[in-house]
Formats: structure tokens, sequence, C-alpha cells
């Protein structure tokens, strides 16, 4: 599974309702599983955005990312990367390469990633130290949760009480670096376009072989054994 996919899926569980008190958190994670399923389509986007550490004032990188979904079809674009995963196969295009891999889909292997809320609830929470509330104002919550061990020491939500999003989340690393993700999109009732999840996005299907479109014209493709 590629790692950028590993990612994003990541994040998006990370949207959705949140209880505005530290000790509704437990009941906040069912919420946000309970949203994230509710919804057919989502589109998400965000800015991340990389600090040597919480003091620095310039980063050393900094990317948008989107994030499409319907169902169990995917959609997204990091830098140079960009995933489809639609009913057939899932895609990636690497555009500093200019490949276009296709690979079957596997279902034992997306579970693993598509619903961490399947982990105890008492595990996730013996993880975690009691989320403390920062500041409330405006409307906005904002909290700040310690992990008791791994690469990451400290988490920042900030989150919006009145349309129940998650605006910001910061990474503070037990080794200094500080990493920003502010959710620019939030839209969970979107309607995508019809060839949003179609790999006819990327190629045809011509003298037995599969042919680029124009805007992919030049990237070689790889198909892995996929009957489109």
């Amino acid at each position: 599974m590629n790692k950028y996919y590993l990612f994003f899926i990541s994040v998006v569980y990370c949207l959705g309702p949140f209880q505005t008190k530290a000790q509704d958190f437990k009941q906040a994670l069912l919420n946000m599983r309970q949203q994230y399923e509710a919804s057919e389509n989502m589109h998400v986007e965000m800015r991340v955005t990389v600090f040597d550490d919480s003091t620095a004032s310039n980063p050393f990188f900094q990317e948008k990312a989107m994030i499409k979904r319907q169902n169990d079809s995917y959609y997204q674009v990091f830098g140079n990367m960009e995933m489809m995963m639609n009913a057939k196969a899932i895609i990636v295009v690497n555009k500093e390469a200019k490949t276009i891999v296709c690979n079957p889909r596997n279902p034992a292997a997306e579970e693993q990633v598509k619903d961490p809320f399947q982990l105890n609830l008492d595990s996730i929470m013996n993880f975690y130290e009691e989320p403390k509330l920062l500041s409330s104002e405006a409307g906005v919550d904002r909290y700040s949760i310690r992990q008791k061990q791994g690469p990451i020491g400290k988490v920042e939500l900030a989150i919006d009480t009145e349309r129940n999003q998650l605006l910001k989340l910061a990474y503070h690393y037990v080794q200094g670096q500080y990493v920003e993700i502010d959710f620019l999109v939030f839209d969970n009732q979107v309607q995508f376009p019809k060839n949003t999840f179609s790999e006819t996005k990327y190629f045809s299907w011509r003298e037995d072989q599969l042919k680029a479109t124009p805007k992919y014209m030049g990237y070689q493709i790889l198909n892995n054994g996929i009957n489109f």
C-alpha cells in the first residue's frame, strides 16, 4: 500500500464530531467513527507544514493535500504523488518519475489500515494521558493530549464546536520536530463528477494496450495484472 495513502487515510479518520469535554474523549472516538461511516462522500483539503522545532518561524517543508472519498473509492493528491482507488484497481501516479502503476485491490491488506477504530478503545486511552482543555474562545476549543510513548510527545487540536469539525492538528515530536496540519476544506455533502474515481482519467485501452490520456502523455504505464 502506498505510504501517502496510509498517511491520508489515518488523517481522515480524525475528522468528525468531537466532544468538548476532556472526560468525553472516549465517546468522541466513537462519534468520529460513526461520522466517518455515515458519510458516503467526503472532500478534504489540508495544508501540511513541517518545522525543525516549535520555535522556528520558517518551515523547511510545506505542501497542500487533497482527499476525495466516495464509499470505498478514493482519490488523493500530495506533492508529486497522486492515488486513485476504485473497484478495479489502485492507481498510483508519480509525476516526478512520470509513471502510472496499476495494482489489484487487496481487501485483506486494506482492512488493516481502513479501520483503525477497530482497535480496543481502552488500549487507545491507555496510550494517551488525559486530554487538557487549553482554551475555549469564539466557538473554538483547543486541546492538548500527551502521548505516553512513541515518537510523538504531544498532540494539539483545534475544534470548531459549532460545526463539530477539526480545524487544526499540531504534532510535537520527542526529538523536537513540529508538524502542523490545517484543514482548509471539509465537506461531507459533496457531489463528485462522474469520472472522479475512474481510470479513464489516466488512460484508455487501445490497440491491445493502455494509452495515456493527453494530460499524462509520456508517462510509463505499469499494469500489474489488471484487466481493464
